[in-house]
């Protein structure tokens, strides 16, 4: 169980980490606070997944910054562009859209969030985990009660955020489903309209995702590369 534990804060942590990035980021484009991220807390999971991978797949790279960072440029690119196709098909919505830069792959990845990435790889192994692997390994062996304390709070916030998220965004699904436009702009037009009438929950889903698009449901988009 402390194994289990030990690996969700890891997954928590990076999470948390990967979400104030986006706020960061987020601000400095829309000079806008806006709670970046599928769920309602303050956390990112595609960050805490990628982390967790990098970790696990790429530690024997840490002092080999070059191999490191394309590495994790080709991990985060995979992962990105999965993730964008699973949400995709899961809940019948673009996400995000990266059609507009240079460089894009389906508008699901982009070179510069990945070689954004590929730096976060490098100062992820290189810097940053091996004081959060301590700390962590610090308050499991000297502190093992205040740390169960801490990833049982955790997990239970999590999980049921993710729930309540999921459910949410099901909600989100139908709205979408309802309308039989086969425009893009009219139907992203009309679930802002309907969004803007919604419960706060939703409101701040599609605020968190403003790129947003529901799919044509009469007509097949081809796909494009670059």
């Amino acid at each position: 169980m402390s194994l289990f534990f030990y690996w969700f804060l890891v997954f928590f942590i990076y999470a948390t980490i990967g979400w104030m990035l986006e706020m960061i980021s987020t601000f400095l484009y829309t000079k806008k606070v806006t709670n970046r991220g599928f769920l309602m807390g303050p956390y990112c999971p595609i960050y805490g997944t990628a982390a967790l991978l990098m970790i696990i797949f790429l530690g024997k790279y840490e002092h080999d910054l070059p191999v490191l960072f394309g590495m994790s440029f080709l991990l985060s690119t995979i992962l990105e562009y999965i993730t964008s196709y699973l949400m995709e098909k899961i809940f019948r919505a673009r996400w995000w859209d990266y059609s507009d830069r240079t460089f894009n792959i389906n508008g699901r990845v982009c070179l510069k969030n990945c070689f954004f990435f590929g730096i976060l790889g490098i100062l992820l192994l290189a810097y940053v985990h091996p004081f959060i692997r301590a700390s962590l390994l610090y308050l499991c062996s000297d502190a093992p009660k205040y740390f169960y304390i801490t990833a049982t709070f955790c997990f239970t916030v999590f999980i049921i955020d993710l729930i309540t998220s999921f459910k949410i965004t099901i909600g989100l699904k139908r709205n979408l489903q309802n309308l039989k436009k086969d425009c893009t702009d009219e139907i992203s037009k009309k679930v802002q309209e309907t969004l803007a009438a919604g419960s706060k929950s939703i409101q701040r889903l599609f605020k968190a995702f403003p790129n947003m698009k529901p799919l044509k449901l009469n007509k097949k988009k081809k796909s494009h590369l670059f």
